[in-house]
């Protein structure tokens, strides 16, 4: 199992192979063929949880997915 902290938020976000983990849940995941990052469920997400994901996106130049489960 590949586990890798990117270089910001490093305590509270943790990519666990293609998943996305913050504050130790599982809020996406990624999708290198359409260079996505598809959320787990549709909806908010707290701020920070919220600043994690627009961050990962970032990192790898990807789209972030809100369409699953709508």
């Amino acid at each position: 199992m590949n586990i890798k902290k990117l270089d910001k938020y490093q305590s509270n976000l943790i990519l666990i192979g293609d998943k996305v983990t913050s504050y130790e849940t599982h809020v996406a995941t990624l999708n290198h063929a359409t260079r996505e990052v598809v959320l787990e469920k549709p909806g908010k997400w707290s701020n920070t949880t919220s600043k994690h994901i627009n961050y990962v996106a970032t990192y790898y130049g990807y789209t972030i997915n809100k369409s699953l489960g709508e």
